[in-house]
């Protein structure tokens, strides 16, 4: 589908709605092979003579890092000094780099054979989340067909985007309202909801979760890693290395900074540190002091208990939600697999620049400039705004298998998302005049709405 924006002056001023439209010209682009990628790949301590022990405690003379499966195990004495926000001192690469997965190792599910029933499906986008809930609880089978989907009071035909896009809008609302954590989401009720009976829609999150697997063979990579180890078999353990992951990532910044910098340099934690520490483990349930020694297994044990065991009986529902004939996806599911898959869907502006194309081929001189200005934007985004820039192209947050950025002499940029095709005006003269528009556009909700050229 495009998205389109109107052909008004950009001044300071300039507050456009900015609609998508559609154009069937986006199907010749989806027999175009992909371009080649490459695969490198609580309550708190009341006691407080306990607590002043602790915090005025003097720090020991080296610093134990905590050995892991790719780590040496033995101690490394540390004199480094560093601050709690220095956040990006502490980015420990949790993943190996994935080099023996392909994506056609990947077995994803498919349809039922012979199956070409298509159900034509219409949903109010301010609504998306119970309209959602209620079209899979009505239709247990519409897992098992095609969709063609319209949204309400919009024009706009599918041709895969609109498809896309539903999956998407739905994991915004859904992460938000059924799941809970930062960066990566674990299931979650509090007990008042459970009360009313609303746990019986994480069966329905499942049936989703099936079908946005089997039409887009994509994930949302918003939830945890291990949430999809678990939907293999509820019996797995999980790596170590995926649990930290998914639990740093779940915790706010300063929270994952703070584990970060104890985990790695514990002596350099300063008073202030070691009480917002004691403060991080009683909130988290883990009541006994942080010990230099233990830090990495006291860590694992709060990861443990907030994610696997808190999130344990949502996920069995989430489970008991998937089509049989889906199951086999998530029970081959491997440590090795799904970082791949993350890392595959995961966006970032040099992964966006290997999947894009130009067309055509061979630019002029005016297009270099202007595609210049437009990759220079790129690389400044922010990783909220790269999603939303992939959302506003493709109809997804994910990283598609290529982006097709073409030229239009009209004076705004048109969207294709059944092709992942993004046209761009001619008319920029300068980098600040298109960070102006496309800063326009990404901010503002009604870019997302379809209608016709």
């Amino acid at each position: 589908m495009p998205y389109t924006t109107p052909a008004t002056p950009l001044n300071d001023h300039t507050t456009d709605n900015f609609q998508e439209s559609t154009n069937n010209s986006d199907s010749d682009f989806e027999n175009t092979p992909p371009r080649p990628r490459r695969r490198s790949y609580v309550p708190r301590q009341n006691d407080l003579d306990f607590r002043r022990d602790f915090i005025n405690s003097p720090p020991p003379s080296t610093a134990t890092r905590a050995s892991s499966s790719r780590r040496q195990s033995s101690e490394r004495e540390t004199t480094v000094n560093i601050g709690l926000h220095d956040l990006h001192a502490f980015e420990i690469e949790e993943i190996e780099t994935v080099t023996d997965i392909s994506f056609e190792e990947i077995e994803y599910p498919e349809l039922p054979a012979n199956n070409e029933d298509v159900i034509e499906v219409s949903i109010r986008r301010d609504n998306v989340l119970e309209e959602v809930f209620k079209l899979y609880d009505e239709n247990e089978g519409l897992v098992q067909r095609k969709i063609k989907l319209s949204f309400e009071n919009e024009s706009g035909l599918d041709y895969g985007g609109l498809t896309k896009k539903l999956f998407s809008e739905f994991w915004k609302a859904c992460t938000r309202d059924y799941f809970r954590g930062e960066n990566r989401t674990a299931p979650f009720l509090p007990l008042s909801k459970i009360r009313k009976g609303l746990d019986h829609k994480f069966c329905l999150i499942g049936r989703v979760l099936a079908h946005n697997l089997i039409l887009t063979k994509t994930i949302p990579i918003k939830l945890c890693k291990y949430v999809f180890l678990k939907l293999g078999s509820l019996d797995n353990d999980i790596p170590q290395s995926i649990l930290l992951e998914d639990f740093f990532n779940f915790l706010t910044p300063s929270e994952a900074c703070l584990l970060r910098k104890a985990k790695l340099a514990y002596q350099t934690l300063t008073e202030k540190d070691k009480e917002l520490l004691l403060d991080l483990f009683s909130t988290y349930g883990l009541l006994e002091n942080p010990n230099a020694s233990e830090i990495e297994d006291q860590i694992v044990t709060i990861a443990e208990n907030v994610l696997c065991q808190e999130s344990f009986p949502f996920i069995k529902k989430i489970k008991d939600g998937i089509p049989l004939f889906c199951e086999h996806f998530f029970s081959n599911l491997t440590e090795s697999k799904i970082n791949y898959l993350f890392k595959k869907q995961a966006a970032t502006a040099s992964k966006f620049f290997e999947i894009m194309i130009t067309t055509p081929e061979e630019l002029n001189n005016l297009q270099t400039r202007i595609l210049y200005f437009f990759k220079t934007y790129i690389k400044n985004l922010t990783d909220e705004k790269l999603q939303r820039m992939l959302f506003f192209i493709s109809g997804s947050t994910n990283m598609p298998e290529r982006v097709v950025v073409a030229f239009t002499a009209s004076g705004y940029p048109v969207a294709h998302t059944c092709s992942n095709t993004l046209e761009l005006a001619l008319s920029y003269s300068s980098y600040q005049e298109i960070k102006l528009h496309f800063d326009a556009i990404l901010d503002n909700e009604t870019a997302f709405e379809y209608s016709y050229l």
